[in-house]
């Protein structure tokens, strides 16, 4: 095998052109300083409801909280959703009332928002919950790849970084990729990044394109809640590609929430044969090693009273196919 070092700085400093041109069709999830914005904005709002709230004489208040905090604390993905759907049938009514008292003037916020996040690209919900959810558009594939893999896989990675009452956790199998990130009452931020595929060798010949495609079922499921601050929870699902002084991640599909005036946003996906394809552009230097993988992140943030949960699973794989091409 031949290892031609000296293309791998221009492999390195190489910029992807669709990479570049596909991530200004993703609407990214609001920055550290995009969301303090937000929050100046609707923490007056939210202090409206809230007195409200705190007048309340009948205890339903308080199991909402409870609610809220155990939904936040449950590790089960599933119950997740299960919780955050008996939240919603126990509470809407009671806090929709509290919501219309307080006389919100939604319309008038939403310009505010869509100055900050420079978009208009977004969902803003009947209680002030922001939301998103965006896809790369999908190109014809080749009708014949150099590579195929197919389940088990052989190469999984993971990395997972939170701390104090931010939780993140992983599972990546041979044939599954399982994600999850959970953040509460000031407990900053968990990341949670995972990785599944395999290795493979170019063909001889030098390349200036490589296709990546996986297909499988994605299922995620997240939402972002508020009592007194906010949360914001982040999902997103892509293939990356590794070799000679690369490492890229190309981003299809993006979904973030963030929690609104009051109650919670939520974001939730349930796709079989999802199709993550992606071009990488460079100089690839035949009869060298490449990974190919499908790329699972999670991101989970909470600042004052407020909380964000969720998980995303990739799993059933069909396939991941490389083609390399001039």
């Amino acid at each position: 095998m031949k290892h031609l070092l000296f293309r791998s700085a221009l492999l390195f400093l190489t910029l992807c052109s669709a990479w570049l041109t596909a991530n200004a069709q993703i609407v990214p999830a609001p920055t550290e300083k995009q969301l303090s914005a937000i929050e100046k904005i609707m923490a007056p709002q939210r202090k409206k409801v809230t007195d409200i709230l705190d007048a309340d004489k009948t205890g339903q208040y308080k199991i909402y909280q409870n609610d809220l905090k155990a939904l936040s604390q449950e590790k089960d993905p599933t119950q997740k959703k299960v919780l955050a759907d008996k939240i919603r049938r126990d509470h809407y009514i009671f806090i929709k009332a509290a919501f219309v008292a307080a006389k919100i003037d939604l319309k008038a916020i939403r310009p505010q928002i869509s100055d900050i996040l420079k978009t208009d690209r977004f969902t803003l919900d009947e209680f002030g919950g922001l939301s998103s959810s965006t896809f790369l558009p999908k190109f014809e594939l080749p009708l014949k790849f150099d590579s195929e893999f197919v389940c088990p896989f052989d190469s999984p990675q993971e990395v997972s970084n939170g701390g104090g009452l931010a939780g993140c956790s992983s599972t990546v199998e041979t044939c599954r990729i399982f994600t999850d990130a959970n953040s509460y009452i000031l407990a900053g931020g968990c990341r949670n990044k995972a990785s599944l595929g395999g290795k493979f060798e170019l063909p001889s010949g030098n390349f200036q394109k490589i296709t990546v495609a996986a297909q499988f079922d994605a299922f995620y499921y997240g939402n972002a809640a508020v009592l007194g601050g906010y949360g914001q929870f982040n999902v997103k699902i892509g293939v990356r590609l590794q070799g000679p002084g690369l490492d890229k991640v190309v981003i299809v599909h993006d979904a973030w929430c963030i929690a609104p005036v009051i109650f919670f946003s939520q974001i939730e996906m349930d796709a079989d044969n999802f199709l993550a394809q992606a071009v990488f552009t460079g100089s690839f230097a035949g009869e060298n090693l490449f990974t190919a993988q499908a790329y699972n992140e999670t991101f989970a943030i909470a600042s004052l009273i407020g909380n964000a949960t969720g998980f995303s699973i990739s799993s059933n794989f069909d396939f991941i196919r490389v083609k390399a091409t001039n």
